[in-house]
């Protein structure tokens, strides 16, 4: 059984209603319904805040047997799994946030750039670090940063 299948029969077996697991977890009712119907990718954190909300062990939500309250070696190595999987969720979250930040302040700068050169007079020279600009390729550079932000296109991955 998935754990989206045992947090739904667990969470019916008690009679909890979706909304109360919603509230118990912070988020709406939509969003917690993912959870048990499509299998949601999970942080350690979020796991362990269903498990409380459900007043079971992590192990029971796990699927684990526990004999005496002694953990079984493998409910160890899943729980290391979880928190494996859960640090790279979390590296992979912070990466896509630094490239979004470095792709925005990109966009940032060619419009302060775009500005920049439009709102000087036609009959000024236009030079950015000593290289003089036609009006010819200034406008093909304000069509191509205007195309990057229209279609989102990202800087390639290095």
């Amino acid at each position: 059984m998935e754990l989206s299948e045992r947090i739904k029969a667990i969470r019916e077996e008690k009679r909890i209603k979706l909304s109360e697991m919603a509230t118990a977890l912070g988020v709406d009712v939509s969003n917690y319904a993912k959870i048990e119907k499509k299998g949601k990718k999970l942080t350690l954190e979020r796991i362990e805040e269903i498990a409380d909300a459900l007043g079971v062990s992590l192990a029971e939500l796990l699927g684990y047997q526990v004999d005496g309250g002694q953990q079984t070696v493998g409910l160890q190595s899943r729980i290391q799994e979880l928190a494996n999987e859960n640090e790279t969720l979390k590296a992979d979250l912070k990466r896509e946030k630094t490239e979004k930040d470095v792709y925005m302040n990109i966009v940032q700068s060619g419009l302060d750039l775009i500005n920049t050169l439009f709102k000087r007079e036609k009959k000024e020279e236009t030079t950015i670090e000593g290289d003089k600009f036609s009006e010819e390729e200034l406008e093909r550079l304000k069509e191509a940063i205007s195309f990057s932000i229209k279609n989102k296109v990202s800087l390639p991955k290095s």
